[in-house]
Order: C-alpha cells, then structure tokens, then sequence
C-alpha cells in the first residue's frame, strides 16, 4: 500500500499546504456550485434523525483522510432518491441515496461507501478526470435528443453526469483502499467494505427484474466485480484486523432506516408498472406497454427497446400554445418547425398537439408535443419515436387526466419496515409479506444478505405504508 500513501503526499503541493487534499477554497467553491443542481436532480435533501445519523458517520470517517482535516470541511448529503448510488465533488461535498441504505445491512457498510468516496475527493480524482465538463457545460437543450442521443439520459443525467459518471478501475482500486483505510481508523471493520461490495453485486445480479433503475447508479458508475470484491478481501486482511473484532453497529443502523420510504414516495409521484400518479397534484397518464419508465426529480422520462421515448415535465408558460412553442424551440436550438399546432380537448382539459418528421443524424423520427393546461400551470409530453412509429404514443397522450380525490387517495407508497424474526417463521414466509411484484424471496435475501433466519435476528421488509 505504500504507493497510496505516497500519491496522498505528492497530491498536496507547497501553496496549498495548508488544506488537506480536495478541500481548498477553488475546489470548495467547484463544488458548492454543483450541489445545488445535485440535490435537485436527485430527489433533494433528506432532513431529519436518519439524514442526521449519516452525516454523523460520513465526518467520523472523512476525518481520518488528513490530520488537517475538519469534520466541517465535509458537508454530508443524504439525497431522497431511489436510485441506489452515491459520490462526492471537490471541496468535501458527499451525497448518498437512501436507494443505497436500503441495500446496506450495517453502519460499518454506510461508513466504508462514505470512506470510498472521502477517497475520490482526497485523491482529487475528479480534477484528474477529462470527462469532467463542468455541470454548465452538459446543459446543452434538448437538440441532442433529435440528433439521435438518448432523451432519457439527457433529461434525466444532465445536471449530474458530470460528477456522477464513473472513474477509472485504477481510481476505483485507490479509492477502495484509502476508504477501508479511513473507516477503519474510525474504528469500522474493514471487511465491511467486501460485504457491502458483495451485497451491490446481489443487488446488480437482480436489478434487471426489479424495479426500473433509471438515471445513473453505483452499478454503472463504480462496477462491481468478483475481482474487485476478492481484492478488497485481501486489503482487509492485510490490515491484520481479524473479522468479526470490530463493531459493524447493524442494530444502530436498523435502527435509523426504519420505516424509511422505498421507492417512489408520494410528493414525488409513483409509478405504478406503465402508468405514472402523483397523489399530491393529482395527475396521471399511461405510457405504452413495454416502456421502462423513470421518475427524475424534474421530469419522467419513458424509453422503450426500439429507442422511442417521451419525457413529461412541467412548462412555464401562459396556455398550452405557448408551451408547445417553447418545447420546439428549446430542443432545437430556439427554431420552431413548420409544424401545425392544433388546439383541443383531452379528458376535461385545455391540451394542444403538434408533430413534426425530423431528419437527423441517425435517420428519420417523428416528434410529437402535447400540453395540457392543468389548473394554473401547462404540463407537456413530448414523443419521439422512428419514422412511422409516432401512433404508439396516442395512448399516452390521451391518457393524461386529473386524479379523483378517490383515485389519489389510493395511491399507495411503500417503506423499510425492520421486523424480529419469531420462532416458526422462515425466509419463505417472510418474503411472502414483501410488497414487491416479482421473486419476492430473491429479493428478500439479497436486501438482507442472508440465506436463513433464526429467531431473534432482525430484517428488512419492504411493506405498504
């Protein structure tokens, strides 16, 4: 290991000795300016005893990167979105996803992900790192959605991709070994970090027959293998800590998720199979079947395996006429196409459609955009789909309608419920009371990372609320 110690020491030059690696004022202010479009992307801020609870563990181990560094010199982030993942920017600013708690099982497995991303930020890796384009840069409109590039992760990546996009294998290795290395000098059990490894390897393993996984995740940007799990196997013997010696505090942090929300929660809409409600302003619509849907902070985006796709997304504008204009405009490049708009009425609302063929690098397409004017503001839903395919879309566009307060009302969300295993229950009758809609002990063993149960010993459930 001794070549992680010396990268640390060359990383901090003569004029900026005085701050540890990663956190001078430039790379503070680098990364204050790319919290705020962050937060936003992913959900926002969580508030509360559990967000407090990871902050809590996030400086105990940030601590330990530097002798100069400060518990404020980290400012810790839990973001309320599902997407499992976490990451870090320069200057101290470590965001992670109560998507990712919900597949940890123990504090000592939440302090070796918030030690790995310390290591990014110690490391400097994102200075190091030509993909990063600053978030500005990546906000270049919706034109290369009609040159061909994916919508989905344009609308739902643009803000973001920057600092969430991957590193290299050899930034991932030195980040896992300067992680171990600071959570165990916080008093963690390093073996925590092949467990938690291990367990995003189960949760990958699945992730394709579960629920949508949407915007970027740990698993595509920190890819998780069998090499990468056995090498930080090895890591955590070397440090001559024999496993099982050091707490991992499971009860602590069981304690902290309980009863968090899973998945879509109400005030951000859920999405229910094809179709998507939100409770609060009592909206819904219908994609076509076969569309993966995801539900970004700003929009939900829908993409299917031909490569069509819608995005829906609130649009400032006074009625739907102007809303369409502006949606033309704003994806190419403030021209407006030769296309129709034609005014009507869809289910008891003031709504606008027009459509265009577009010729673009990668062929032909049909662009269709709906408004909708929906109390005090315009809603839009904007479709592209291959030449001739743009008819899959009058489902949708038909479908977008006002919620009854019944119909809200009914609208159900689900949550972490940790639950003591009772004398006579098994991991099959345990899963059966999961609220999830395919191979219910599968995924009850992987959130819990156990093949059996035994009286006494606490799981997680996912439930209706």
């Amino acid at each position: 290991m001794r070549h992680l110690f010396l990268a640390t020491i060359l990383i901090a030059t003569p004029a900026l000795a005085q701050y540890a690696p990663g956190l001078s004022p430039s790379e503070r202010q680098q990364g204050a300016q790319a919290s705020k479009e962050l937060v936003q992307q992913f959900g926002g801020a969580m508030s509360g005893p559990l967000a407090d609870y990871v902050t809590r563990v996030g400086k105990r181990v940030a601590v330990q990167s530097n002798p100069r560094t400060r518990p404020e010199d980290y400012t810790v982030t839990l973001l309320n979105s599902t997407v499992p993942n976490a990451f870090a920017t320069p200057g101290g600013f470590i965001y992670v996803t109560r998507g990712l708690l919900a597949i940890m099982n123990s504090e000592a497995e939440l302090a070796s992900v918030m030690g790995h991303e310390v290591g990014h930020v110690a490391a400097q890796h994102s200075q190091s790192r030509n993909t990063r384009a600053g978030v500005g840069g990546l906000l270049a409109g919706l034109a290369g959605a009609i040159t061909g590039s994916d919508l989905v992760g344009t609308l739902a990546n643009y803000g973001a991709g920057a600092y969430v996009a991957g590193f290299s294998r050899s930034q991932e290795n030195e980040a896992d070994a300067l992680g171990m290395r600071y959570s165990a000098a916080a008093g963690y059990d390093p073996f925590a970090t092949p467990s938690m490894l291990a367990a995003l390897a189960r949760e990958n393993a699945s992730s394709g027959q579960g629920e949508a996984r949407g915007i970027s995740s740990w698993f595509s940007t920190h890819p998780v293998t069998t090499d990468r799990v056995r090498r930080t196997q090895a890591l955590a013997q070397k440090t001559g800590i024999a496993p099982g010696t050091r707490p991992v505090n499971r009860d602590a942090f069981l304690n902290a998720i309980d009863g968090m929300p899973f998945g879509d929660s109400a005030d951000q809409g859920v999405v229910q199979g094809s179709s998507f409600r939100h409770p609060g302003l009592r909206l819904a619509f219908d994609a076509p079947s076969g569309f993966r849907l995801n539900n970004g902070t700003q929009a939900v985006t829908g993409e299917s395996s031909s490569g069509a796709n819608f995005v829906f997304a609130g649009a400032p504008a006074a009625n739907p006429e102007d809303s369409v204009r502006q949606t033309w405009a704003g994806m190419l490049n403030g021209q407006v196409p030769d296309a129709q708009t034609r005014r009507t009425t869809i289910n008891g609302l003031d709504a606008a459609l027009s459509s265009a063929r577009l010729n673009t690098n990668r062929g032909t397409v049909d662009v269709g955009i709906a408004a909708y004017r929906f109390g005090e503001q315009n809603f839009v839903i904007r479709t592209i789909a291959p030449a001739g395919d743009g008819g899959q879309f009058d489902r949708l566009v038909n479908s977008f309608r006002r919620l009854s307060p019944a119909e809200a009302g009914s609208v159900r969300t689900r949550i972490i419920d940790v639950v003591t295993v009772k004398p006579g229950e098994t991991v099959q009758s345990l899963a059966a009371r999961m609220a999830v809609s395919d191979n219910p002990v599968a995924r009850f063993t992987n959130l819990n990372g156990i093949e059996r149960v035994r009286p006494g010993d606490r799981v997680k459930l996912i439930v209706w609320k």
